[in-house]
């Protein structure tokens, strides 16, 4: 324990983790809310969470097989920041549903990209013959069941408190989050390989 919360490279990606953690689940609740807000036809919005995990699927298994010839932080951080990116930019933006079916779809691949690497990425600024890679994988989930808890109240209370019943600050808070998180999780790519292009 005590190495864990010495080790810089690990406190920079439990830390980035957390702020993802905090957003990252927002879109997963409120996206078939918005689909209702938005639809002016008859459409099923279950549809849209549908497309999104079905995204995921692709972004549990792609990113995690090329990670290991490409690095396990060279995925993670962008896998992060375009998951935000993509909420201030296609759920922000998207006034019909054509674009939230395509945000769906973007923010489905990244965000389950982003669900497979968290481990391995642990297992990266681990040791072995330590033996505290267990101890590490369960004191990074543990801390982040926080933020993962009480993000989606947080995205909640802006909804409910804004006087137009507008998604913009649900919205910017979930993709805010989750880019401040990569920030640290570039950090702590940066604290194992300063290298930009080094495979980490």
């Amino acid at each position: 324990m005590k190495l864990a919360i010495t080790d810089i490279r690990f406190l920079f990606l439990v830390v980035g983790s957390g702020f993802v953690a905090l957003g990252l689940f927002t879109p997963i609740f409120y996206i078939v809310s918005y689909a209702n807000h938005i639809s002016t036809i008859s459409f099923n919005p279950y549809y849209v969470l549908a497309i999104l995990n079905a995204g995921g699927i692709f972004g549990r298994i792609a990113p995690a097989y090329l990670s290991d010839s490409l690095g396990h932080f060279n995925l993670l951080f962008p896998s992060a920041l375009f998951s935000g990116l993509s909420c201030v930019t296609l759920w922000l933006g998207a006034k019909n549903l054509q674009v939230l079916l395509a945000f769906a779809a973007v923010y489905g691949f990244w965000s389950g990209a982003f669900v497979s690497l968290i481990a391995p990425c642990v297992v990266r600024v681990s040791s072995f013959e330590r033996g505290d890679v267990g101890t590490r994988i369960g004191l990074l989930y543990s801390v982040i069941s926080v933020p993962s808890l009480i993000g989606n109240p947080i995205a909640g209370a802006l909804l409910s408190h804004d006087p137009h019943g507008s998604y913009t600050g649900t919205i910017i808070f979930a993709g805010a989050t989750v880019m401040l998180g990569s920030i640290f999780i570039f950090m702590a790519k940066c604290a194992i390989e300063r290298r930009i292009l080094a495979r980490v």
